[in-house]
């Protein structure tokens, strides 16, 4: 899984935000959404894949953004977190889409060989 993208994300961050409590919300932001992406199951469905993330960054995730980002904003917590948070969300959807081609592919060209096998 190609993780790039996110991580590259996360530099940005580290980089732009001013040290702070609001920043150790966001890092902490960055690193649930890193550490769902990365220990993700896949379900075989593409779109399913994509309904289960979007339930984990629009369910837990944000709800512990909103639990901790309210002491250090005047800001609405759920447009912070989409303003914030969308390059992550359009990021795991891009980096589910290019796992499961790859698992897809790979079935796909193990099916083959079986195929070849047999003639």
């Amino acid at each position: 899984m190609n993780l790039s993208e996110i991580k590259e994300l996360i530099e940005m961050f580290k980089r732009e935000i001013p040290v702070g409590n609001t920043k150790n919300v966001v890092m902490k932001t960055c690193s649930n959404i890193r550490n769902y992406i990365e220990g993700f199951q896949h379900s075989g469905s593409l779109m399913r894949d994509v309904a289960i993330f979007d339930e984990e960054f629009y369910g837990r995730i944000r709800n512990e953004w909103k639990g901790e980002i309210i002491y250090y904003t005047v800001d609405d917590p759920e447009e912070s977190f989409e303003y914030v948070f969308q390059d992550f969300r359009y990021a795991a959807h891009r980096i589910l889409t290019e796992n499961f081609t790859q698992i897809n592919n790979k079935n796909n060209s193990e099916n083959m060989d079986c195929v070849i096998e047999t003639k």
